[in-house]
């Protein structure tokens, strides 16, 4: 098949270009009379709080605090039992299950 009839370019639409006809204002920024910063608040800038010092908010501490927590409980529990006092419960367990949830045996034998 041969594109030699084809027309190239972007597609032109009726009634003209829409876009063109806004123009932008120039900006005008409001000029503030500028306000020399007291004693404290430049002592304010250039002490940060203690927290802020280790990049670290009271919020962030407190999450890290209840998280360490957490973890202690877990590592606690895990380690209360073995490996074989584990599998002795569990199997505990499983023999005082009724026969409803055994296996059922499928096929002849």
């Amino acid at each position: 098949m041969s594109y030699g009839n084809v027309m190239g370019g972007k597609l032109k639409l009726k009634g003209g270009d829409l876009g063109s006809s806004k123009k932008k204002r120039p900006r005008v920024e409001a000029q503030l009379p500028e306000q020399e910063p007291s004693a404290q608040e430049l002592a304010a800038a250039v002490e940060p709080s203690p927290n802020l010092i280790r990049g670290k908010t009271p919020s962030e501490l407190k999450f890290e605090q209840a998280q360490a927590r957490r973890q202690e409980k877990v590592v606690k529990k895990m380690s209360e039992k073995s490996h074989k006092q584990k599998l002795e419960d569990f199997n505990k367990y499983l023999s005082n299950l009724s026969e409803h949830h055994d296996i059922p045996k499928v096929g002849p034998g």
